[in-house]
């Protein structure tokens, strides 16, 4: 028995006729005593006069018993556990993505935990031709965007959503600041950051924590000025404290992912706020001389320009500094088979003044390792 049949009423009934099926139900139970059987009456009214529940009901009714089951059971996996999805539990449900709002939800969302970030894009294109995109699914579509790196698009789909909600929706906002940080789009990211400090004063420590975590992750050296002029000269003592706390998590948390690069800027630019204690003093000095190369390593590992064997002494050589090398690990080893690398074949040596021209940073912590062995090349 469905909630309609519980009321006695037909699945186009109006409001005002739930309503009154409703009153007759709970009076034609007043002298029975049994609080189960009204508190089930109750629950079932709730949902059906709520059109938004209604709304959610009537789609999970139209997939029957058995889809129904799988779509909560992938609702509940999604909000609780969402590396146990999997595709062939999602895929009975794509061909009803479509026309209920409620599952294509779930399959936006169970595309992104599983990487078919396309499908999700194509479900959403369709979805959107259609009128039948509203911002949450808009949310799910942009996420899946910016997995793919089509930012453009994601950013035009938080615009949406943001002129939607009138900027009214904290955490879409902190999401599509950290969206434009990501696209390298600093300029727009720093005005709407500083914008929404101002419009949503009561929660603005949440506001700053985002800036600052999209600064330390995604931004330049330059983006530092402004949200630490808030620190310095706006913040109550409060709030100072708060920010000594998040801070210091912050640098933990680059040291912990390896992030040298944003740690090195922290600890230039925000000694006075971290806490270090219980570090190591000559691992902090040695993270200090890094600066950027952490950085460079990774874009030139995304580049794939360089081959990796110019960069194995340095990988190396931070691990030895973090105290994580394996016995067997070794920088200067690492340079031994570089030298033996280079003689190998004549093409591996055309990489050398690309790698210094590229990547000086990198070249520059172990230049003398560096010039040392390419000095022992035999260029023949």
């Amino acid at each position: 028995m469905n909630h309609y049949e519980m009321l006695d009423v037909s699945q186009s009934a109006t409001q005002d006729e739930i309503k009154r099926a409703y009153r007759i139900k709970m009076q034609s139970h007043q002298n029975e005593t049994d609080p189960e059987m009204f508190m089930q009456i109750r629950a079932v009214y709730e949902i059906l006069i709520d059109s938004s529940n209604r709304k959610s009901y009537d789609e999970g009714l139209a997939l029957g018993d058995r889809r129904l089951s799988l779509l909560e059971a992938l609702e509940s996996k999604i909000n609780t556990a969402p590396d146990q999805v999997v595709w062939r539990d999602v895929e009975p449900l794509v061909a009803f993505a479509d026309e209920s709002e409620r599952v294509a939800a779930v399959v936006l969302q169970s595309c992104y935990f599983l990487e078919r970030f396309e499908e999700a894009i194509d479900l959403a294109k369709r979805l959107e031709r259609s009128n039948r995109l509203p911002a949450q699914l808009r949310e799910y579509y942009a996420y899946n965007l910016m997995s793919v790196s089509k930012y453009d698009e994601a950013i035009r789909q938080f615009k949406l959503i943001v002129f939607e909600q009138n900027e009214e929706v904290l955490e879409t906002l902190l999401s599509y600041g950290r969206l434009l940080m990501q696209a390298k789009q600093y300029n727009e990211s720093k005005v709407r950051f500083e914008k929404w400090m101002l419009v949503h004063q009561e929660r603005r420590m949440s506001v700053w924590k985002e800036w600052m975590e999209c600064t330390i992750f995604f931004g330049r050296r330059e983006d530092y000025e402004l949200p630490l002029l808030w620190l310095n000269n706006r913040f109550t003592e409060e709030e100072q404290s708060q920010a000594r706390d998040y801070l210091t998590g912050m640098c933990r948390q680059a040291e912990e992912y390896g992030r040298h690069d944003a740690m090195q800027i922290l600890l230039d630019k925000c000694a006075e706020w971290i806490r270090l204690d219980g570090i190591d003093p000559d691992y902090l000095n040695a993270v200090r001389e890094l600066g950027g190369v952490h950085e460079e390593m990774d874009v030139a590992y995304q580049a794939k320009n360089i081959p990796l064997e110019f960069f194995y002494p340095v990988y190396t050589y931070i691990k030895e500094i973090k105290g994580t090398a394996d016995e067997d690990e070794n920088h200067v080893n690492d340079f031994v088979y570089l030298e033996w690398w280079l003689n190998e074949d004549e093409i591996n040596r055309a990489y050398v003044m690309k790698f210094k021209l590229l990547y000086p940073k990198t070249y520059q912590f172990l230049k003398k390792k560096y010039d040392l062995c390419f000095e022992q090349i035999d260029w023949r």
